[in-house]
């Protein structure tokens, strides 16, 4: 036995298989004496029918070297006081080896209805106890009338709701989902899928899962359910699986009630018009005891299946029409604006249902019927229903005209010799963003189809967003599907708008919706979270959105400029730390001077001469009168200077405040810089020429050459390279240029010297150049 430390785990051989290693040899220590452990712990007996047993078996173990002296194993109560008990348990004392395991059987016999727990105590060594709790459930028992339409279990996952699985199911092989790409379920939401998925040794297992005990009461109860199979998977094509059921008295000794194969079935790969069809068993002679019921699928010829079973039921038999319609929120309407819902009336009875008629009550609500009365709502199996249907539908429409709770209902008179009254209840809220609730920074729980407002306490970049681990139950599925408003105001001006991350924003749930803006101290947001998808699931279910502010560091943005007192005299900074906030500039924009990271000062001068000076590789100073969050024209530019070492520039400047931007773009992007700028009162010379600035670098030179212009305005520019016998050995042609850079190869040139001119149809700059 080794104890590994220091486990690296940064290995990979591709998927699906990973590397796991000490990261050095020292990192591997050995084991040198006993090392106690216990599986499972906790230990868990679950599902015991009172007056019935079970138990769990605990290894203990020796994961160390040499004996390990166990000295005293007991529960932690008094024998026949509760209802656990060690079953044949080892005589202490006793040792257990390197690397050897006793095991320990405890049984949990309860008596009755409820959970219990207990705990196992090892004494082992000198003085040492081991812990191991144990905890005991059992079986649900329900009354009738009692049904699962499978809608309250998590979408993707096993839940059970009392249910019992075997063997006890992943996703692959028992799972609730409303939807498989083939067909829906009856009513649009979960149910439950078996297929026959697990093998074992080339062979697919049996699957099968048990109901929670029910009471049987009554005078004629039944077990009923929905089920539909799904044999397009199946490589044999016989549809010969049969389809087991089995009762129980005790959940241990089963009785097989029917049998039946998968091509007796409604099947939608076979026929794609099949629907789920009702089955319904008799449970007469269990009245007055509890029942389990079994359904269980056996693959023959190594068939893959699926068995969709929906809507079980144990109940007193249907024998009459029975109305049934499902109440609904229409959850938040903005005021003025209408949301519409159609409500189904269906007989899940039996016969047929004679609607008389239909009505609404409730202010804000209209109602839309295009049926003619009577109409009989048949049960699908009666063929002789005059004016009949399925499903009677009638659409509402909710438009409130103010802020506020709503509520209506629809009124149905049915029968068919006396007159009956069916009432379908349904309610809204009335929106604005006038009443929006105050968002905080943090969790910010909340309802689909809501208004919040969020007021900035300073300057931030704040992110909005429903990324949260709450919003999600299987990142695969679109569960809390969600979009997102943000406004400035109520009149309606729209800041941003998101509807998915997607999973490198969000690894929780890529459905979630979020964005990212900046606020000013005391500015004010508008979030509003539309009812977007009402069909996604939980789409109606409460939520949780996020406010997380950051807040820039001095001089990283605009908003955050450091103000800078003139003269400035040598003032040493870094671009290292800040953000690329700002990709374009009105004083440079056919060159890549604002490409790296920003840092913004900000100055107010009068009416007067500005002079500034930077130091530093490709560092460049842009004085604007105007943030560039937005693309600025040519006059928002007040002076810029830029080049391989910096530069300087003299201009005119009107009395006001600017922003002082100092930016780069060579590689890494940021710059250490010398900065120094001055201001004097309306007097000496405005450099007003159009080349403020023109360097050839390296000269002399022995090759290579490179040629900086820095242009006070738009121009096309011609550069020419001139021997002394005035013959033009370079010529170049740049079109709508600010700032230019050019490389000029003079190693085939003779050695001697040359003139470089740059002419941009005002004037000509010429510059002498050494080649050696």
């Amino acid at each position: 036995p080794t104890v590994y430390q220091g486990i690296r785990t940064n290995v990979d051989w591709g998927a699906p298989f990973g590397l796991i290693t000490p990261r050095k040899k020292t990192d591997i220590i050995a084991v040198t004496g006993p090392s106690i452990y216990a599986t499972p712990n906790p230990g868990e007996i679950n599902g015991i029918i009172p007056g019935l047993c079970g138990s769990v078996n605990i290894d203990i173990y020796n994961e160390g070297v040499g004996n390990l002296p166990v000295t005293a194993l007991y529960l932690d109560d008094a024998t026949g006081t509760d209802e656990f008990e060690l079953i044949s348990p080892p005589g202490v004392p006793f040792n257990i080896g390197t690397w050897d395991h006793v095991t320990v059987e405890v049984q949990f016999c309860p008596l009755d209805q409820g959970d219990e727990a207990t705990t196992l105590l090892v004494e082992y060594g000198v003085g040492h106890v081991l812990s191991i709790p144990i905890n005991g459930t059992t079986a649900q028992i329900n009354d009738m009338d009692w049904c699962d339409n499978f809608n309250t279990w998590t979408q993707g996952e096993w839940v059970g709701n009392g249910w019992t699985a075997d063997p006890f199911p992943s996703n692959s092989s028992v799972y609730p989902t409303a939807y498989q790409g083939w067909t829906a379920t009856p009513d649009g939401t979960e149910a439950l899928f078996l297929r026959n998925r697990y093998v074992v040794g080339g062979v697919r297992v049996p699957i099968s899962v048990t109901t929670p005990g029910i009471r049987v009461t009554g005078s004629d109860p039944v077990i009923t359910w929905k089920e539909i199979s799904h044999s397009a998977f199946n490589g044999t094509g016989t549809n010969a699986s049969p389809r087991n059921l089995y009762v129980s008295t005790d959940g241990i000794n089963w009785t097989l009630v029917d049998s039946y194969l998968t091509n007796t079935m409604p099947d939608r790969a076979v026929n794609p018009t099949d629907k789920f069809r009702t089955r319904t068993y008799s449970l007469a002679p269990y009245i007055g005891q509890t029942i389990w019921w079994k359904f269980q699928l056996i693959s023959h010829n190594n068939e893959y299946i699926y068995w969709v079973i929906d809507d079980v039921c144990v109940q007193e038999r249907i024998n009459s029409p029975i109305i049934k319609s499902t109440p609904y929120d229409f959850a938040g309407v903005q005021v003025g604006e209408s949301a519409t819902h159609t409500f189904k009336i269906t007989n899940v009875g039996i016969s047929v249902l004679k609607v008389k008629s239909v009505s609404l009550v409730g202010d804000g609500f209209t109602i839309t019927d295009n049926n003619t009365y009577p109409v009989e709502v048949h049960d699908g199996t009666y063929a002789y229903a005059v004016n009949g249907t399925d499903a009677l539908q009638v659409d509402v429409t909710f438009t409130p005209d103010d802020i506020g709770d709503y509520s209506g209902k629809l009124v149905v008179v049915y029968g068919l010799y006396s007159d009956h009254v069916y009432e379908i209840p349904f309610t809204g809220v009335g929106l604005s963003c006038y009443t929006a609730q105050e968002a905080q920074i943090g969790e910010n729980h909340f309802f689909q189809n809501s208004w919040w407002k969020y007021t900035a306490e300073k300057f931030q970049i704040v992110n909005i967003n429903s990324c949260h681990p709450n919003n999600t139950i299987d990142p695969y599925d679109y569960s809390y599907d969600t979009y997102l408003y943000v406004y400035a105001d109520c009149e309606g001006t729209l800041l941003a708008e998101n509807d998915d991350l997607e999973w490198d924003a969000c690894p929780y749930n890529r459905a979630s919706s979020g964005v990212e803006l900046a606020m000013n101290e005391g500015e004010t947001v508008y979030i509003f979270w539309p009812l977007a998808f009402p069909g996604s699931a939980h789409a109606l279910d409460e939520m949780i959105f996020n406010i997380e502010p950051s807040y820039p560091i001095d001089g990283d943005v605009c908003e955050t400029a450091i103000p800078l007192t003139l003269p400035v005299v040598n003032h040493f900074g870094t671009t290292v730390g800040f953000n690329d906030d700002y990709d374009a500039s009105p004083c440079s924009p056919y060159s890549n001077y604002m490409d790296g990271n920003d840092k913004v000062y900000t100055i107010t001068v009068d009416d007067g001469y500005l002079t500034g000076n930077i130091l530093g590789a490709y560092g460049s100073i842009h004085v604007l009168d105007k943030c560039p969050k937005v693309e600025l024209e040519k006059h928002n530019c007040k002076a810029f200077v830029g080049g391989p070492n910096g530069g300087e520039f003299r201009k005119r400047i009107q009395a006001g405040t600017y922003y002082v931007i100092i930016s780069t773009w060579a590689p890494p992007q940021t710059v250490d810089y010398l900065l120094n700028m001055s201001w004097e009162e309306g007097s000496g010379v405005d450099d007003n020429s159009l080349m403020t600035n023109l360097s050839v670098f390296p000269n002399p030179t022995n090759g290579e050459f490179t040629v900086s212009i820095s242009n006070a305005e738009i121009s096309d520019l011609t550069l020419e390279l001139v021997n002394i016998s005035g013959q033009v050995v370079y010529r170049n042609e740049v079109k709508g240029v600010y700032s230019y850079t050019d490389k000029i190869d003079a190693s085939e040139f003779a050695k001697g010297v040359y003139y470089l001119k740059v002419n941009n149809g005002e004037e000509v700059k010429v510059e002498k150049v050494v080649v050696q």
